[in-house]
C-alpha cells in the first residue's frame, strides 16, 4: 500500500513557475580590479549564503581581442527555501578589454587587471507546485503572504550583494 502512495505522488504533475524578485541589476566599473580576488570573494559569498554548488557555473569563455581579453561567465545560483520554493540569483560577468598591468602598492608592485567590468544580477523565486485544485486554493489564499515574504527576502539579499559588489568596485576608483 505504501508503495502505491509513493508511486502516485511521483506521478502527480508539477507546475513550475518563475516569479521575478528583481529586475536585472547592472554594476559597471571601468578601471582596475583584482579579478581573481573578486571571483573568489563572490564565490565565497554565495557559499556562505547557501547558494553555491559546483554546478553553478553555466558558462565560461575567454576571447583574445585587439584591445585585450573578453571574458564572459554565467552563474546560476540557487538555494532551496522550502519543498516547493527555490531562491535563484543569476550572475553574468561581462569583462571587456582586460589586460594585466602592474601597479605600485605601498613598497611593492602588484599585478592587477585593467578593463571594463560589468556584473549583472537577476533574482527570482521558483515555485514547483502540484497541479491540483486543492493546491491552487491553498496557493491563492494561504501561500500568497509567504510568497510575498520570500520575494522580499530574496530582493533584500540581491540588493545587499549588489551594494557589496559596488563597494568593491569603488575601492578601485582612482
Amino acid at each position: 500500500q505504501n508503495n502505491n502512495v509513493s508511486n502516485k505522488k511521483r506521478a502527480e504533475k508539477m507546475i513550475r513557475k518563475e516569479i521575478p524578485a528583481t529586475a536585472e541589476l547592472k554594476i559597471r566599473h571601468v578601471g582596475f580590479l583584482e579579478m581573481s580576488e573578486f571571483y573568489r570573494w563572490l564565490k565565497r559569498w554565495f557559499e556562505f549564503k547557501g547558494y553555491w554548488d559546483n554546478s553553478n557555473e553555466k558558462s565560461y569563455s575567454e576571447t583574445i581581442m585587439p584591445n585585450g581579453k573578453k571574458i564572459d561567465i554565467s552563474w546560476s545560483c540557487k538555494k532551496s527555501k522550502t519543498t516547493y520554493f527555490i531562491y535563484h540569483i543569476d550572475v553574468i560577468f561581462l569583462f571587456i578589454g582586460v589586460n594585466t598591468t602592474e601597479v605600485q602598492q605601498a613598497d611593492r608592485k602588484v599585478k592587477i587587471e585593467k578593463g571594463d567590468f560589468e556584473i549583472r544580477l537577476k533574482a527570482y523565486l521558483e515555485k514547483n507546485a502540484p497541479d491540483s485544485i486543492f493546491w491552487k486554493f491553498y496557493d491563492r489564499i494561504i501561500l500568497k503572504r509567504n510568497i510575498d515574504i520570500y520575494l522580499n527576502e530574496l530582493y533584500e539579499t540581491t540588493y545587499t550583494l549588489h551594494d557589496q559588489i559596488k563597494a568593491i568596485f569603488d575601492q578601485y576608483v582612482q
